[in-house]
């Protein structure tokens, strides 16, 4: 059984959550992800260990140092209780940072390395902000799973999505450097690759979807034969920076896709950028450039840009304006946007999709990281801003 009390302190007021074994939970009230682990049953009542833990941070807040910890009982995976380990080890009135956390962890699993990086990707914002929206969602991210816990990532951003990890030998890990202002143009290093997805991998007796979007981050991680084989199983989405993004000399660069025309008509939902349209088609001109994309088989085309985003299927070109307050939260906003466009087309037109989808990327412009918000959020930007 779990118990909670509430403590008033000098930050605010604090909720605390315990078991039998010890304090399970600790939130300030109205902070992100408040009480998100407190299960659905619990009883407001003091216990020994909530006791402890109230006169530790009586102790801790008179400004002296507890000389005792109450009993703790965080509940998570291995990798978790492992990170909490080595934070229980900072010394009273020090910090430490994510790449020593990564480094004193990697010495203890007998690794010669450990990425401090957070989770990110294409699978991670465009599968996030889906979820959070209401929708059904499923991933299948990959990566070394013995540094990278992506289940426990996915799920601090979108608790309701279903993981189905996959293990590569390698993480794919790159670093940005943005040359201008609107970050427009930037050059990536990469370290590390994942080994690229396989058909056999793929547990389709688990997964009944719509669309299977393919979001990779370098060629090489969605393999030409992905396609058909999605095309069996649902409606095929693609993001197609990963059939044109190839690492080399620890950099990105990018080459047409030699066999576009074979396989773009398996393609329902084509996702591109202004400046991969142009390395596709050879066209400058984005609505040509979409017009062109359709003609060679693929049946709905959306084309991002940093103004606006275009979406053509065939009969009529749309566009709709971003109109993000600020750019604090920019990267990913090319997977939100498609996420939100292949998740309300199956509500919607494709012009709804498109002013659906062009509103949720402007809101989550405004905010680093995976949009965590709601339907409801977005519908009501749509209200104020167009």
């Amino acid at each position: 059984m779990t118990y909670t009390q509430h403590y008033d302190s000098p930050l605010g007021g604090i909720l605390l959550a315990a078991d039998e074994e010890g304090l399970t939970g600790l939130w300030f009230d109205g902070q992100k992800y408040f009480a998100r682990t407190l299960p659905k049953e619990y009883a407001e009542s003091e216990t020994p260990v909530l006791r402890e833990a109230k006169r530790w941070l009586d102790i801790y807040f008179s400004g002296r140092e507890p000389d005792f910890t109450p009993p703790l009982h965080p509940v998570g995976s291995a990798f978790q209780q492992a990170v909490w380990a080595l934070l229980l080890e900072i010394p009273y009135g020090e910090t430490t940072t994510y790449g020593v956390l990564a480094r004193k962890l990697a010495e203890k699993q007998g690794l010669t390395h450990m990425s401090a990086q957070a989770v990110g990707g294409a699978v991670y914002y465009s599968g996030c902000a889906a979820a959070n929206m209401g929708h059904k969602i499923a991933v299948l991210p990959k990566a070394d799973l013995s540094q990278l816990d992506v289940t426990a990532a996915f799920h601090e951003k979108a608790p309701s999505i279903s993981v189905f990890p996959l293990n590569s030998p390698h993480s794919f890990v790159t670093k940005n450097v943005y040359h201008t202002a609107d970050r427009e143009r930037r050059t990536s290093t990469v370290d590390s690759l994942i080994a690229p997805y396989t058909t056999d991998e793929v547990p389709v007796d688990q997964i009944d979807a719509a669309i299977w979007h393919l979001a990779g981050l370098a060629g090489g991680d969605i393999p030409n034969e992905m396609i058909p084989f999605a095309a069996k199983h649902a409606m095929v989405a693609i993001d197609v920076q990963t059939m044109l993004r190839w690492v080399e000399n620890g950099g990105m660069v990018y080459h047409d896709w030699k066999e576009k025309k074979e396989l773009l008509p398996y393609i329902r939902f084509l996702k591109t950028d202004a400046a991969e349209a142009e390395v596709l088609t050879g066209l400058t001109d984005r609505v040509e450039a979409a017009k062109m994309l359709h003609d060679w088989g693929a049946k709905e085309v959306v084309i991002t840009h940093n103004t606006e985003v275009l979406a053509y299927d065939g009969n009529k070109v749309y566009t709709c304006p971003i109109k993000a307050r600020n750019l604090s939260g920019r990267t990913g906003r090319g997977d939100t946007t498609f996420a939100g466009y292949i998740a309300e087309r199956q509500r919607g037109s494709v012009e709804e999709a498109l002013n659906f989808c062009t509103a949720l990327v402007s809101l989550k412009m405004e905010t680093p990281g995976p949009f965590k918000g709601t339907r409801e959020d977005v519908l009501a930007y749509m209200k104020e801003f167009y």
